[in-house]
Formats: structure tokens, sequence, C-alpha cells
């Protein structure tokens, strides 16, 4: 009987047992469920670009949440060519910020307005309350490497106020931490360089569901490149007839027409270098030895970048080009043969994407400090012979490539 209850008992506690869940008892873990991110829609931060744009070509604010400095592009006669923003997650809780800038002349970029999303509405993060609302000029703001943000405004004629703000808990303000008359007193770091981001004009609007956490593969995926079908045909012609340079491409190419066989002597590589979802192309020499042209598609309408106006149009043995990393063009200028002067600049494209504008020239190549080069071997190189294929939508609309 003993050893019937003992048996019993010893059953019992391995069925309970079995019931339990141990750390090594895989099989008895409870199922995990896997929670999947919702999806924004930036879209609702449209009405804030379009009231940027209007306020940009002219409109009076009046009425309008803006920061009324946006006028200055209609007013400063070109020293102030756009309103452009961009959006990141300053604060990391999953939604991204819209920062505002005014674009100038040079290139450079100060920002006018920071917005965020909570419950799909928009929130003005530099306002009236912390008496952020009209930053721009005299009083600017700045983001800190660790996506706090400095403030500097003017004091008196002679001083200035430095301060720090973070976010609050909630996401929904900005906070200031502490206040100076010396930078140094706030102990924070340098400002990034606003023009390292990528901007858009705000006549650029954001497409429903959009994330920047999203891949662009969709987006490319649907534009349609047989619009670059026409130059990829000019550089070909100059296959069989050398001497005869049509003008929409480099007038020197015929240089490097017998440089190879005749599938490689021009090739081309797909590089979007602006982030923005349209690849541009890139012709160059066998498989990218030396580049020659760079187009972009805007409204399937072909635009050379490397033009007269920036005297990129005859690339080459004396004028340089290398794509960086960061999306940005590096080129190396001998103006005068038999000069050993080298004149060195950084082009990136422009808020719109249809120009290369300049950022920083100098003498020496450690002045402009252009970073990583792009490893142009590891790219797939095409022979110009091989077209691009029409997609569905293409055939509808009777492009035909021309270019601007």
């Amino acid at each position: 009987m003993k050893k019937f209850l003992l048996a019993t008992s010893l059953l019992l506690t391995l069925v309970l047992g079995g019931c339990q869940y141990l750390p090594w008892n895989k099989s008895a873990e409870p199922a995990s469920e896997e929670v999947a991110t919702p999806e924004i829609d930036y879209s609702s931060y449209n009405k804030v670009l379009d009231d940027y744009e209007k306020v940009a070509k002219g409109t009076l604010p009046t009425g309008m949440d803006v920061n009324p400095l946006a006028s200055q592009v209609k007013s400063s006669q070109g020293f102030y060519t756009d309103v452009v923003y961009h959006k990141t997650d300053l604060n990391n809780d999953g939604v991204d910020e819209l920062l505002l800038a005014l674009e100038m002349k040079s290139g450079e970029k100060s920002l006018l307005d920071i917005r965020t999303l909570k419950d799909e509405k928009v929130i003005r993060l530099t306002n009236q309350e912390n008496r952020l609302d009209q930053i721009g000029e005299r009083m600017t703001v700045g983001i800190l490497p660790d996506n706090s943000l400095l403030y500097r405004g003017a004091g008196t004629a002679t001083s200035h106020i430095y301060a720090h703000y973070q976010f609050s808990e909630d996401g929904q303000s900005l906070v200031k931490v502490k206040e100076a008359q010396e930078l140094a007193d706030l102990g924070v770091g340098s400002p990034i360089s606003l023009e390292t981001l990528s901007w858009k004009s705000v006549s650029d609007k954001i497409s429903g569901g959009e994330s920047a956490d999203k891949g662009t593969d969709e987006t490319k995926s649907a534009v349609d490149y047989s619009p670059y079908n026409s130059i990829l045909k000019d550089y070909e012609f100059l296959l069989d007839h050398k001497s005869e340079v049509k003008d929409t491409i480099n007038l020197t190419a015929n240089i490097y027409a017998g440089m190879a066989e005749r599938s490689q002597a021009f090739t081309y590589a797909m590089v979007d270098m602006d982030k923005n979802g349209i690849d541009e192309l890139i012709v160059s020499s066998k498989n990218g030895i030396e580049i020659l042209d760079i187009f972009t598609l805007k409204d399937q309408k072909v635009i050379r970048l490397t033009n007269t106006e920036n005297k990129m149009q005859m690339l080459g043995t004396r004028f340089k080009a290398y794509l960086l990393e960061d999306g940005n063009l590096y080129t190396q200028w001998n103006p005068f043969a038999g000069d050993p002067q080298t004149i060195h600049t950084i082009w990136k494209l422009n808020s719109s994407g249809d120009k290369l504008e300049k950022v920083k020239e100098a003498k020496t190549e450690d002045e402009v400090s252009p970073g990583a080069r792009m490893n142009l071997s590891s790219m797939t190189w095409k022979s110009v012979t091989e077209k691009f294929a029409a997609t569905a939508s293409s055939s509808n609309q009777n492009t035909s490539g021309k270019m601007e």
C-alpha cells in the first residue's frame, strides 16, 4: 500500500511539473505575439507645407500658423531661394518630426519651424509659448548630435543668449534645460551641419503613409526610367559616329569611344544621390573608370545635371568627378592645360533634386574634406546598348523623354 501511494505521489508530481513553465522547458513556453508597428500617415504635414509654400510665393501669412520669416523667400531679392523640409525622428519615439528651413542661395539652411504628430494631429514645437516661433535670422536653432536643440539669440548689440532645449517626456513640447550668455557654459557640443540632411522643397508634398523608416523600393519600382533611353541612344550613336557628338551629352565623349570594345566603351549605373526615390543616371567610360555625365528625372523629363551652367559639360581628362558615399559629388578641375593648379569642389543636389549646387570650393582636397568615395567597381554597370523597358503607365502618358 505504501509503495502504491508513493508511486501515485511521484506520478502526480511529474504530471503537475510538466504543466509548469520552466526556463529549460521550451515546449511549454507561451507563444509570443508579434505586434505590428502601425504605419504613420505623414501626409498630415502637407497642410503645413501648403501654408509655407504660399508664404514663400508672396501670400501674406495672416491667419496662418507659420513663421513669418518664410516671406523672405519672396522679398530677399534672391538671398533666400526656398523653404525646404526634412523628416527625422528627433526624440526616438517612432514618429518623425517635420523640420522646415530657409534655403539660401549658397545652399546653407536656417531652421524656421519644427512640428510633430500626435494622434494624427500636427503640433508646433517651435511656438510662441517657448518663444521659438520666429527663429531663422537673429534667433537660430541648431540640432545637436544627440538630437536636442541649441538656441542662439541676440541679447544686446554685442552679446548673445544661448539655451539648450530637449523634448518633454510626452514628446509634444520643447523644454528649456539651461540658459547662459556663453556657449561654453551650456556644456553641449556643436550643432550638426544642416546641409548634410536630405531636404525637399515644400512644393514637393508627402504621400499618404510615407515613413522615413520605410524603404524607397516601392517608389523606385514605380518610376519609369525609359526617358533615359534618349541619352543612352545618343551615347550609342557615338560608338558608330565618333565625330558626331550630340549637344545633349558630353562633347568630349568621343575620345573614349574607341578605348574599349563596343559594348563596354560607354556604360551606365543608377544611383539615388539625394535619396528621393528617383535614381540618377551615371554615364561613364568602361565600368565607372571615368564619370562623363549625370542625369536625373523631373516630371518624367530628363535633366542634365552636369551642364554648361556648372561647367561640368565636359567631364573627363582635366575635370574629374567622383561620387561620394553621402550622395554628394566631388570634382577636381584643371582649368588650363599644363597648369598644376587644381580647383576642388563639393556639389550636392538642391532641394528640388534638379540641379547641382556648390557646397564648398578650395585649392586643396584637405580643405574641402570630401569624405569617403563610392566604390564604383562594386556597382552594377550596363552598356548603353541596353535600354530601359517602359512601364505600363508610361505607354498611356505619351512621354517623349525630351531633355530640359
